[in-house]
């Protein structure tokens, strides 16, 4: 089909192209689908005064930064903060606190603390544990993953840690510094697991 207006062509053309291709503002090779070489700046960042297609108030799901070069990029929010209602704050959020089965023997061989995936305590960063006789001697710790932080409460008397025992399985054994660790009743216990000596280090 022929177009009957010469200009009604060239329109289109250039709007199709304007569409696929970079824009720059300042600069004749921009490098991004919008490259502005100068200052931006934006009349309305009031999030009262700003809404959406159905009239809501517009909140903010994310940051952004920008790179030495000045490329926009999405950043990323820590577990300790918190973005909500368009306000970024420290997460002053709870620690959730697990307990483990109540144990019946004196020393403890892979300590199962039910923190493997789709365990009970698997998402716990506190485990409470407890022994019917009191005292307690571990030797290790099941279902470590790497970078794995967890707390341990003694509810029912103190705790002994024997340090790469061969009681427990190698991937299941603890690091310590000094020998043996003993903690008190109520005395909290710091551990994380490393992926590359496949041990728990006992940190405090």
């Amino acid at each position: 089909m022929k177009l009957k207006s010469p200009a009604l062509g060239f329109l289109m053309s250039f709007f199709v192209c304007s569409a696929m291709a970079q824009v720059g503002i300042g600069t004749t090779e921009p490098s991004s689908m919008l490259d502005v070489n100068g200052g931006v700046r934006v009349r309305t960042t009031d999030a009262e005064l700003l809404t959406d297609s159905r009239d809501q108030p517009i909140e903010a799901t994310y940051a952004l930064g920008t790179d030495e070069e000045g490329n926009m990029v999405r950043l990323k929010i820590g577990d300790n903060l918190l973005l909500e209602g368009n306000s970024l704050r420290a997460n002053n959020r709870k620690v959730d606190i697990g307990d483990a089965t109540t144990f019946v023997l004196p020393i403890l061989n892979n300590l199962r603390l039910l923190i493997l995936p789709g365990e009970v305590n698997e998402k716990k960063e506190m485990i409470r544990v407890y022994n019917i006789l009191g005292d307690m001697i571990v030797t290790g710790i099941e279902g470590g993953t790497d970078g794995e932080h967890i707390y341990i409460l003694p509810m029912s008397g103190s705790v002994t840690f024997l340090p790469l025992d061969i009681g427990s399985l190698s991937i299941n054994q603890i690091l310590t510094n000094g020998g043996i660790k003993v903690f008190d009743q109520y005395e909290v216990i710091e551990l994380i697991y490393d992926g590359n000596s496949n041990k728990w280090i006992i940190i405090n």
